[in-house]
């Protein structure tokens, strides 16, 4: 939970970077934002935060829809993806105060949860399902993009 709070709304590009190439560690530069007997509270609270059916199904279709990708390998965004996003769609969720887990809150934090679990076919170029002038080479952000565009949200 504080990695992603972090990185999600203290720190630019350039601070995150220069935290991982830090020497010694973040020291200085990031400091705790509560105690020990908060985090119990708020891992709690995270826990507890609600999800819909529907939101629990529109999480299962995008992960359905990036393993499925004909662009995708197969064991891509295993279920321990699922469990990951469920946990950081809750953890947005409570961040920013809400008491329910949104379709919005989910779209934030997929790209981040799943990027690095997708794995792309080696020899395949992106032919964009939506008329592109030209196809690069796909990566796992535009096979979780188009996974995310074909599945409607719930209203």
């Amino acid at each position: 939970m504080d990695r992603f709070y972090v990185a999600e709304c203290f720190l630019s590009d350039d601070q995150l970077g220069a935290v991982a190439s830090t020497e010694g560690g973040a020291e200085g530069l990031i400091a705790p934002i509560f105690g020990r007997e908060d985090l119990v509270v708020h891992t709690t609270n995270i826990s507890q935060m609600f999800l819909s059916p529907q939101v629990d199904k529109y999480v299962r279709d995008i992960l359905a829809g990036v393993r499925f990708h004909p662009l995708a390998l197969a064991g891509s965004a295993s279920a321990g993806a699922a469990t990951d996003l469920y946990v950081a769609a809750k953890t947005l969720a409570y961040c920013l105060g809400s008491k329910y887990v949104a379709p919005h809150h989910v779209v934030h934090v997929v790209e981040r949860i799943l990027a690095h679990r997708v794995w792309v076919k080696s020899d395949v170029r992106l032919a964009s399902l939506r008329d592109h002038d030209q196809a690069g080479d796909a990566t796992p952000h535009e096979i979780i993009r188009e996974a995310l565009e074909a599945i409607l949200p719930p209203v």
